[in-house]
């Protein structure tokens, strides 16, 4: 299996967020320590990152339409 190494720029990407949240996660703690050094930076294995987002992300409360949706298939 091929691991799939990310920094801070791949990340904010990935998540489609800016770079400086990615930043302020790490400072703060709630990013996963890194996985790995490259260039004397911080790299992680996507799937780390994959799993925590996962695991720390609320679910997004369903919209007007989907509720809609949800009553018209009653």
């Amino acid at each position: 299996m091929k691991v799939d190494i990310v920094g801070i720029a791949e990340i904010a990407d990935r998540l489609g967020v800016k770079r400086q949240t990615v930043d302020m996660w790490r400072s703060t703690g709630q990013l996963p320590a890194s996985d790995y050094s490259v260039s004397n930076r911080p790299a992680w294995n996507w799937m780390t990152i994959k799993r925590w987002r996962e695991a720390t992300v609320k679910p997004k409360a369903p919209g007007v339409r989907e509720l809609r949706r949800r009553e018209a298939q009653r």
